[in-house]
């Protein structure tokens, strides 16, 4: 045997490792990558939040998601074309005007879970209500809360297009290669990216007062569950993207906020299973968001099935 041949050989191996039949890099690497755009993207946010000169924590807030936002972007923009052969729409990110309306039911649906983790944490009395803002100081209020829309909108943009529209859509392909019926490559790839995204949050993730990591850990995963169905059930990233920031804006600045500026501070007191944020109150909360959407989408198209879209994809690569 030559070493021309070995090297031959060594080369092709090395290939088929790296790249699957339709000649991209295979779906762990594209998902791998997604995930390390997501990182990068928030440490420039860091960066830019901590370089420019500003003050208050609410703007600062959103500068720093603006900027891991539109580094993510342009990263998955350019290994959608790239390693992916697509682009942003065809992980779900198209500005119709449905689109928006989609972002908006998300929104209220997303308000709705941290409602409810708000009455099942009163009843169990898992806090106590410190101060709820008097109607007439409630515009004095909204400079901060429209800076903090515009904070979570670019974190609800940024996580879901890595998580649901990149990992979700990349891992469904890659286990759908293996000739696996399409309801379980959805499923694996579904379960996956919850995981992938609550673990990721873990080390990341804000830890609020009272609360323990297993407990985020598991409400993260749950939340990115429920992120993930209202994908699958529609194939766009809107309604996933309106839930992520509603959750996001009513925990920190309506409903459950430790800190001013805030509608209704509080202050916790249960830990374990019955912490607001981190045990069943928020669990409850997404339970009732699972309803919510599926009535939405049950309204919308007659069906439950995952989207059309998303399951051309994958049967498509299962013959």
């Amino acid at each position: 045997m030559t070493g021309s041949t070995v090297t031959g050989r060594i080369r092709r191996a090395a290939t088929r490792m790296v790249f699957g039949e339709d000649g991209r890099p295979r779906a762990v690497y594209r998902a791998t990558v997604a995930v390390l755009i997501g990182i990068v993207g928030l440490i420039v946010g860091d960066a830019a939040a901590t370089l420019l000169p500003i003050e208050g924590g609410e703007l600062k807030q959103a500068v720093q998601s603006v900027a891991s936002a539109v580094a993510v972007l342009s990263g998955l923009a350019v290994t959608a074309h790239y390693f992916d052969h697509r682009s942003l729409a065809d992980y779900g990110f198209k500005q119709t005007r449905g689109w928006v309306v989609n972002v908006i039911v998300g929104g209220f649906a997303g308000v709705t879970v941290v409602g409810v983790a708000f009455g099942v944490g009163m009843v169990a009395r898992s806090f106590r209500v410190v101060e709820v803002a008097p109607v007439a100081d409630v515009s004095s209020l909204l400079p901060a809360l429209a800076v903090a829309m515009v904070s979570f909108v670019a974190v609800g943009v940024l996580e879901e297009l890595v998580f649901r529209g990149a990992v979700l859509t990349n891992i469904a392909e890659g286990v759908a290669m293996r000739s696996i019926n399409t309801t379980t490559a959805l499923g694996s790839a579904w379960l996956v990216s919850s995981l992938i995204f609550g673990v990721i949050h873990g080390p990341l993730g804000y830890l609020p007062s009272g609360a323990s990591r297993l407990g985020m850990l598991i409400v993260w995963t749950t939340a990115g569950g429920v992120f993930g169905i209202a994908y699958l059930l529609t194939g766009q990233l809107a309604l996933p993207i309106g839930l992520h920031i509603g959750v996001n804006w009513a925990a920190n600045y309506v409903f459950l906020a430790t800190a001013e500026p805030a509608v209704v501070r509080v202050e916790f007191h249960s830990r374990a299973l019955w912490h607001p944020i981190a045990g069943l109150p928020l669990l409850a909360g997404l339970g009732v968001a699972v309803g919510l959407i599926m009535g939405y989408v049950a309204w919308q198209r007659g069906s439950l099935r995952p989207h059309k879209s998303i399951l051309q994809a994958t049967e498509e690569l299962n013959g």
